[in-house]
């Protein structure tokens, strides 16, 4: 039973790992590398990364108070700070509220002239910067040469800045997404639900497989579901962003259930496989046994009848349907500690025959 507890926290540890964000990579040398998402609250975010050189907490202040102007304007407010990057290069954050004002058709002021300059006049031969929306847009700009699927800019030293505006083309109804993502977010809870049915009937594969499809499939799911239940915000009719609110609420909620419940799932599957009903498997060369015997604790073979083959499995699970009706779990629970123990002589007589030979061979 220890080992699929430990099995249990193993799995879980995995899809842990497996879900944690690494540290961001640094700038190529002599690069800044800017991203900028606007959400759909009328927020925006922006990360702004360097190069490898090692810089000062007040040089990358400095850096974000630069890009800061990018989508600042009349009555926003940013607070910039430093991201320190798990353990990796540290890079400045812009967080500015108000960026634009949701509605049917947001409109962004984007001013890119005084961060560019400020990046060259630092060293830097090139910036990269990457756009994120949450609807489609239509560009507005005063210098020509970008279509409106353009999300990557890149600037060399000569390049005319971005100055204009951003026209967001919100989609008049969200629910036939929401309905989609809250249709999604079934999948995980039907991965939950096998789960628990495997925890009841003891099938402990079935169950840490669908244990952890439910925990991997609530991660993934959750990106998609963010950006749908927050779309509506742009929507004018109130009903949207109720549903919204209601899909979010919900998966927040049914997912918190998951991943608190899953471990002690997994520990109640372990036990009861572990106790589970079993019938005896004669080896090759032993008498039929009777109908529902089972051996117990103290119980040896006769000394004629052929040694067990090697790893002979003497038990075998079965379902609660097919056990034996005179068993009870302490019947069970005896024949497990019969074949622990003769499984334990067979390693130890196999260690002995191996010292023998490596003593007198």
């Amino acid at each position: 039973m220890l080992r699929r507890i430990v099995l249990a926290g193993l799995l879980l540890a995995s899809v842990l790992a497996a879900s944690s964000c690494d540290p961001y990579m640094p700038a190529a040398d002599d690069t800044v590398r800017t991203s900028v998402r606007f959400a759909a609250d009328g927020t925006a975010s922006l990360m702004v990364h360097l190069d490898r050189e090692v810089r000062s907490e007040r040089e990358l202040l400095e850096v974000g108070s630069a890009w800061a102007t990018v989508v600042t304007t009349d009555g926003s407010l940013s607070e910039i700070g430093i991201n320190e990057n798990g353990g990796g290069y540290p890079f400045a954050t812009v967080a500015v509220t108000g960026a634009f004002t949701p509605g049917p058709a947001p409109e962004i002021t984007i001013d890119t002239a005084a961060a560019l300059e400020a990046a060259f006049l630092s060293g830097a031969d090139r910036v990269d910067l990457y756009l994120s929306f949450p609807t489609d847009v239509q560009y507005a700009f005063d210098s020509a040469g970008h279509s409106n699927e353009d999300r990557r800019f890149e600037f060399t030293e000569g390049n005319p800045p971005l100055v204009g505006t951003i026209l967001l083309s919100p989609e008049e109804h969200t629910v036939a997404p929401l309905l989609t993502a809250l249709l999604l977010h079934l999948l995980p809870i039907s991965a939950f639900a096998l789960t628990v049915f495997a925890a009841i009937r003891r099938r402990p594969v079935l169950g840490y497989a669908a244990g952890t499809a439910a925990l991997v499939l609530s991660l993934s799911i959750g990106s998609k579901l963010e950006v749908s239940s927050r779309a509506d915000e742009f929507i004018v009719s109130g009903q949207s962003a109720q549903f919204g609110s209601f899909v979010w609420t919900f998966y927040l909620l049914t997912t918190l259930m998951v991943w608190c419940l899953m471990v002690p799932l997994w520990v109640v599957l372990s036990i009861r496989s572990e106790n589970g009903p079993v019938v005896f498997k004669a080896p090759p060369g032993w008498p039929e046994v009777p109908d529902g015997w089972l051996p117990w604790p103290g119980w040896e073979p006769d000394e004629q009848w052929p040694a067990a083959p090697k790893r002979w499995r003497f038990l075998a699970r079965v379902s609660t349907r097919d056990a034996h009706p005179s068993h009870s779990r302490a019947d069970w629970v005896r024949a497990r500690a019969w074949a622990r123990r003769r499984s334990r002589q067979g390693r130890a007589g196999s260690a002995a025959k191996r010292t023998l030979l490596k003593r007198w061979g």
